[in-house]
């Protein structure tokens, strides 16, 4: 908001504009016949000018993304989402460049939303690191977001139906077995201490319904941490801590 620095900003601009305008003057395209002589004064000039810009619009980069990544969880929080505005939203937003806790959070956000039976964030984030084994693509830690966000949900309530185990196990079938060995305990204690919404009416048919399509999909995890998902599935098999008041005990 300084209006020294808005200034100087401008004036950058303004020089980068007189650039694009020297450029088709005295430059070889529109088909010229001959390239006008230049003088080394006007090259140092244009390169400097031209460098100027080029160095503060890359610096700020890192901060416009940033700011991309937030409206793009905004949208999926609290939006109606359409699988264009998702698509090229997840584009602009370059998600292999962004630093690994926001990738994880644009994960969960999609992971999140499509817990709501929302379609489109399955189809535009989901679906795709499901059929790709590029990580560097569908990085890591975004894949680890969006098994979160299914397992857990906006609110943070454990999952209440196997319709997602699917998507869970696909998107980290690409995950190395240390990341993984390294993440699914602490995913295995947040869903341990996490409930299900004051009201819900059969949550331990359901749980079991999710602890038996984690077993059954256990193939599409890496061998190593096949026992750690196996344990995530029995965690689904306990009573639920939602039950209980603090003066009783889980036995």
């Amino acid at each position: 908001m300084s209006p020294d620095i808005r200034a100087i900003a401008s004036s950058a601009k303004k020089m980068v504009l007189s650039v694009r305008s020297v450029r088709n003057n005295d430059g070889a395209g529109h088909g010229r016949a001959r390239v006008r002589a230049i003088e080394e004064e006007t090259v140092t000039v244009i390169a400097d000018a031209t460098a100027l810009w080029v160095r503060w619009a890359l610096r700020r980069l890192g901060h416009i993304l940033i700011g991309e990544s937030d409206r793009l969880i905004a949208e999926l929080r609290d939006a109606i989402v359409y699988q264009r505005s998702l698509k090229e939203h997840l584009e602009a937003v370059m998600l292999p460049d962004q630093p690994p806790e926001t990738q994880r959070a644009i994960g969960f956000a999609f992971g999140a939303r499509a817990a709501q039976d929302t379609g489109n964030p399955r189809i535009v984030g989901i679906d795709p690191a499901i059929e790709s084994s590029d990580v560097r693509a569908w990085p890591i830690p975004y894949r680890l977001g969006i098994t979160e966000g299914l397992l857990l949900g906006r609110w943070g309530y454990r999952t209440s139906t196997d319709r997602y185990v699917p998507e869970m196990a696909g998107v980290l079938t690409a995950v190395p077995v240390n990341n993984l060995r390294t993440e699914l305990p602490v995913l295995i204690e947040k869903v341990r201490s996490a409930g299900y919404p004051s009201g819900y009416q059969s949550p331990m048919a359901d749980q079991l319904q999710v602890a038996a399509a984690l077993r059954a999909h256990v193939e599409l995890i890496p061998g190593e941490a096949r026992e750690l998902w196996l344990k995530l599935a029995a965690v689904f098999e306990e009573p639920d801590p939602s039950e209980f008041t603090d003066d009783e005990e889980l036995e």
